[in-house]
């Protein structure tokens, strides 16, 4: 720990270290003679300092290790890990994943469980989105812990997220461009996601908005509840754009948006001709039969920004600002849109 210190700051004080782990200044100072004996360190007045040049043979070892807990580790997390992972790398430190399947009770228990491992910093993608209050853990970690595509305004709460509510407008902006005055939304609300793409979808869509909603947005409900009812969701929402003259959705996720193109087509409906559909997520949409025009959420960038804020916190003396990120979404055209 202390020749970590001494790597993420390039010094280290006796009598600091001595408070942070709770020992005798006594014993740090004889544990710094036993590293700058090994060539590890340089001393220095109250403390030491890395040497000019690191000892000969000296194994390379990370700087810290940061732990990181999802609800998913496929699908739209597999690109926010990699964004992580290159940025540990980058850093000289190590990522360690586990992962909650949406569980709040197992959350809880990986986080304790990385404590107890010795993590320096906490990624953590909370298994429910904070609303009215953080998770219970999150005050009592002790270690740099940064929310992961979630966001909550505590005056100490870091975090890094996509702009989804951005991303929502960003499809509807497309969509009025290529003529599409009005505009339907499917999403499943029991995602995290969920909430911000439907209030963006409503500003979009609202009094001075670039379209106008054709109808409330169309509940997919949840994955376990299988396909059946999730293609009773989808044929739904082309009733309700037959019925009102919707020739335009946005579909979360990709996986449902190509479902709905395969049941626009079993009813004669041509994509983009008759009905133009731009997918959020853009994991597998240009895979699609018709490719999908999509939002895509900077998922990489999301990782390493997390990554970095980490390494950032763990490297400062103490008065860095708290930093809230958020980034924003871009769109990609491809062949479900044309004027």
């Amino acid at each position: 720990m202390i020749l970590n210190e001494a790597r993420l700051r390039g010094f280290v004080k006796v009598v600091d270290m001595a408070q942070r782990l709770g020992v005798s200044v006594v014993t740090v100072r004889r544990d710094i003679t036993a590293l700058v004996e090994a060539g590890e360190l340089a001393r220095v007045h109250g403390g030491a300092t890395l040497p000019a040049a690191p000892a000969a043979g000296a194994a390379r070892r990370p700087l810290a290790t940061v732990g990181m807990i999802l609800p998913a580790s496929r699908y739209y997390y597999r690109s926010v890990v990699a964004g992580a992972e290159e940025a540990a790398s980058r850093a000289g430190m190590r990522l360690v994943l586990a992962v909650s399947h949406y569980d709040p009770a197992e959350e809880e228990r990986l986080v304790g469980r990385m404590l107890r491992a010795g993590v320096d910093a906490l990624l953590v993608a909370t298994a429910e989105p904070p609303r009215d209050a953080p998770p219970g853990w999150l005050g009592t970690v002790g270690v740099p812990t940064v929310l992961v595509e979630r966001r909550w305004d505590g005056p100490e709460a870091e975090y890094v997220r996509s702009d989804h509510g951005a991303g929502a407008r960003l499809a509807v902006e497309h969509l009025a461009a290529h003529g599409h005055a009005r505009v339907g939304l499917a999403v499943r609300t029991s995602t995290p996601t969920s909430p911000w793409l439907v209030q963006g979808f409503r500003e979009a869509t609202g009094p001075g908005g670039p379209a106008a909603a054709g109808f409330d947005p169309v509940d997919l409900v949840r994955p376990a509840d299988g396909v059946a009812v999730r293609d009773r969701g989808l044929s739904e929402l082309l009733d309700r754009c037959g019925a009102t003259g919707t020739r335009a959705v946005l579909v979360h996720t990709d996986e449902d948006a190509v479902a709905l193109l395969g049941l626009a087509n079993d009813r004669g409906l041509r994509v983009p001709e008759d009905l133009a559909i731009v997918a959020y997520d853009d994991e597998i949409a240009a895979l699609a039969p018709v490719p999908l025009t999509a939002v895509a959420p900077p998922k990489r960038d999301v990782g390493r920004a997390a990554v970095d804020l980490a390494v950032r916190r763990l490297s400062s003396s103490g008065d860095l600002a708290t930093q809230q990120v958020t980034l924003l979404p871009r769109l990609v055209a491809r062949d479900s849109v044309t004027g």
